[in-house]
């Protein structure tokens, strides 16, 4: 259905717009909104991160029994990354725009001004999920795929399911290892609860381990934001932005292994560490924790047996017995404090089973084109336009009018190895379900 089918009936007088992100936690807004932005005009950049400062100590005596000793000096790595480049796209014929104009019309609705403002929702849906990449734009990693009525209907795993993926998107598949593209496709229709989305056509040679990218790509290993587990990981082998992890320990992030229902011996467990390796002071209320809807569950649970939520007071100031709500508000609030006063945010974003908890003082974004408008030059005007008409095959306009957005940069941590994050955790049985 078309915008020009929703004139055909009378409807309400607002449509139900079911593709908004209403009241994300979404961590591209808060970067932007904390960090400082270094524009750097190369297509790489480089960081210095330091791994030692270089302080030195020695005995010494005023008696002049022993000589003074040397200094040390600071330490550094250089940290160098690439740009990668982003375009939102959207198109609406002359009908579109037109149908919606004038007095007579079912629905009073502006298209194009919603078409613009909606951009927000495409804009963050596409960055959140990069943020919590590995530096792979993954949006979904095939556990399964069927053929069915001549399309290929993909079922995705239990870590991010098919929250990512929207009817209409383009994306493009690739083999297990993103090396291989295997085919580029729009996506026809969505399940959120089965974890299943089905491509626009077949699929050549889909299997069961295939992985999708948004976009559409022509060549494989395609590069992505560096997000938190790009940044969150403690791997001792590799590099991290041509920085030696074998050699450079600083650089690592601190992890816990839960194996098991989170609780909050394991935050706790975690705080431990970071204090012991970053020094007793570290304020913990700046590693805000992000974790994923199924966490909630587990929070509850946790909380419920090891301390108490709540006092019923019977037969005191007269109120005597009454029903109680005994759920605890942090099964549903979008932020809560637990194991000893850490901030958790919820993310319907964040991989199931994993919790990372950044210090957001050390990311930053590196832009080289900020987001905005894509815009051209009117000819033999100086005014300056964003929709554009889209030229046919014969060189012609045609109807179809098109408008983007685009950024250039990337998301870097000024001290990785400040960031924590708890792994192996138990997923609710409800919650494998999406």
């Amino acid at each position: 259905m078309g915008y020009l089918d929703l004139q055909l009936e009378k409807v309400a007088s607002q449509i139900p717009e079911l593709m908004r992100l209403s009241g994300a936690n979404n961590l591209w807004t808060r970067i932007k909104s904390t960090a400082n932005y270094e524009p750097i005009g190369e297509l790489n950049f480089r960081m210095p991160a330091i791994t030692s400062m270089g302080h030195r100590m020695g005995a010494w005596s005023s008696a002049g029994t022993t000589e003074s000793i040397r200094g040390g000096s600071p330490t550094t790595r250089q940290m160098t990354g690439t740009f990668i480049g982003r375009m939102w796209a959207a198109e609406l014929s002359d009908r579109d725009m037109r149908i919606f104009s004038g007095n007579n019309v079912a629905v009073q609705w502006n298209v194009f001004e919603r078409l613009m403002n909606g951009f927000a929702d495409e804009v963050n849906l596409s960055m959140e999920c990069e943020m919590f990449s590995d530096g792979v734009p993954v949006c979904f990693r095939a556990t399964n795929q069927a053929s069915v009525s001549g399309n290929t209907v993909y079922t995705g795993d239990n870590l991010i399911g098919a929250r990512f993926m929207r009817p209409g998107m383009e994306v493009t598949v690739l083999d297990s290892t993103g090396s291989t593209v295997k085919g580029v496709t729009v996506i026809l229709q969505t399940d959120l609860m089965a974890k299943t989305f089905t491509c626009t056509g077949l699929i050549a040679g889909a299997a069961t381990t295939d992985i999708v990218v948004y976009g559409r790509y022509a060549t494989g290993n395609p590069a992505g934001v560096y997000g938190l587990q790009f940044w969150g990981s403690d791997a001792s082998t590799g590099t991290t932005l041509t920085v030696n992890r074998a050699t450079d320990e600083t650089i690592r992030a601190t992890r816990v292994a839960m194996g098991g229902a989170l609780n909050q011996s394991g935050v706790l467990l975690l705080t431990h560490r970071q204090q012991v390796r970053l020094g007793q002071g570290m304020d913990v209320n700046k590693y805000t924790g992000i974790v994923p809807m199924h966490v909630q569950a587990e929070v509850f649970i946790g909380a419920n047996s090891t301390q108490s939520l709540q006092r019923v007071m019977l037969g005191e100031g007269g109120s005597g017995a009454g029903s109680v709500d005994r759920m605890s508000p942090m099964a549903t609030s979008k932020s809560f404090t637990w194991a000893g006063g850490r901030v958790h945010d919820v993310s319907q974003f964040q991989p199931n089973g994993r919790i990372d908890y950044p210090n957001w003082d050390d990311y930053t974004i590196v832009e080289m084109t900020p987001l905005g408008w894509f815009s051209e030059n009117v000819p033999g005007s100086e005014s300056v336009t964003r929709v554009r008409r889209v030229v046919g095959s014969n060189g012609l306009p045609t109807t179809r009018n098109w408008v983007a957005m685009t950024w250039e940069g990337q998301v870097f941590n000024l001290n990785p190895g400040r960031h924590g994050y708890i792994t192996g955790i138990t997923v609710d049985a409800g919650y494998t379900a999406f």
